[in-house]
């Protein structure tokens, strides 16, 4: 019998799970660690490659020139090693991301608001779980869990306390650090709101951005509030009234408890990482070592905390223009959504490498999938 890789790798199941093990390695091969989501997004680029857009291709295969022609100025210092095993990742997740972005495999095994909704209550579910073992029992099991498999190098619960808040220790849920568990469930939360999900869906995943402590998600969340609330003068100035009330009965250390701004200028700490030392590493590369044009995938000194920097890093003084036309495209394909898919996809590039893996191209799919679902005719994935 002859069994339908379509119907393996492209159904409701394995794509949620894909989505809750992203931070999992669970199948090894020469040493590497594959997680389910790369093994949807190599089936994705094998269903694609089979397809004969024009557009895609040609988008595709300049940016793939470029990085080659970046590597070959760097020949004679090049890591070819590693500059092979991150073009490789790079190659695929970029085909699948700009492919979806055109037309995603859309299919009626695929449901993506079940997908959304069993994977936001898993992931907060587990977050409480995880809360109240520490508050009830004192211990920390359930952070490590999952370790013999999950890509986190944390040894001690102390790693995810909160850093203004010393007696409360931030979940993870199945992810391996909070930022990353804050970015995911707020793209579930877009993409759920976009689907119109049920009320109560939205409310636990709220309170699953919020007791993740994530700066970064936080900050995206309350930009997100603003943004689907543009068109409703009411709720506009309600909005800006709430926060001057909280700014006004808030002093500047209770706000800085909460979005942790101080940190940014503090040399070791997690926005200081985030922000301010990729930028002094991009100043060194553009104007010390005069690296125009960017530098060779994988060939980083540094280990960036933001795959933005990264972009401008790989793609040199070209990354401001490739933005530009990236941008006006998506503001051409989705309107006047185009603001909650860009807050979406952005806030995905603020994380440690996060936009240039194959987890990323299978979070975008799903982000592509949700907003080209409202703005474009189906398209049936073949069997």
């Amino acid at each position: 019998m002859n069994i339908s890789l379509n119907k393996i790798f492209y159904n409701n199941i394995l794509i949620g799970l894909g989505l809750l093990t992203l931070s999992m390695g669970v199948f090894r091969i020469a040493g590497y660690s594959f997680s389910i989501a790369n093994f949807i997004v190599l089936f994705l680029f094998f269903f694609y490659l089979k397809s004969n857009n024009k557009y895609v291709f040609t988008i595709y295969f300049t940016i793939l020139t470029y990085i080659l022609i970046v590597a070959l100025l760097f020949f004679a210092k090049l890591d070819f090693s590693e500059y092979l095993k991150s073009l490789l990742l790079t190659s695929v997740m970029l085909f699948v991301y700009i492919s979806s972005l055109f037309r995603p495999a859309y299919s009626d095994r695929i449901n993506p608001q079940k997908i959304i909704i069993y994977t936001g209550y898993f992931i907060v579910f587990f977050e409480f779980i995880q809360i109240l073992e520490f508050l009830l029992l004192g211990s920390s099991s359930t952070w490590f869990l999952f370790d013999k498999i999950s890509i986190s190098t944390a040894t001690d619960i102390g790693r995810f306390q909160a850093v203004n808040f010393l007696s409360f220790m931030r979940p993870i849920s199945f992810y391996h650090e909070p930022s990353y568990l804050g970015i995911i469930l707020l793209i579930l939360l877009i993409c759920a709101n976009e689907l119109k999900v049920n009320k109560l869906y939205l409310m636990i995943n709220y309170i699953g951005i919020i007791i993740s402590f994530s700066t970064t998600a936080l900050i995206f969340l309350i930009l997100y509030i603003i943004i689907i609330n543009f068109e409703n003068l009411k709720n506009i100035i309600l909005f800006f009234v709430v926060i001057l009330l909280v700014i006004f009965l808030l002093d500047n250390e209770t706000l800085d408890n909460v979005f942790r701004f101080s940190e940014i200028f503090n040399a070791g700490t997690s926005g200081n990482e985030r922000l301010v030392g990729p930028y002094d590493y991009l100043i060194d590369q553009f104007f010390n070592k005069h690296n125009y044009f960017g530098i060779p995938l994988g060939q980083s000194e540094l280990v960036f905390n933001n795959s933005f920097y990264l972009l401008f890093l790989y793609f040199g003084i070209f990354t401001p223009l490739i933005l530009l036309i990236f941008i006006v495209f998506i503001f051409n394909k989705f309107k006047k959504n185009a603001f909650k898919y860009l807050l979406a996809f952005f806030s995905l590039m603020f994380l440690s490498g996060a936009i240039f893996t194959l987890e990323a191209a299978l979070i975008l799919y799903l982000l592509n999938y949700t907003f080209n679902l409202k703005n474009s005719n189906l398209y049936t994935l073949s069997n």
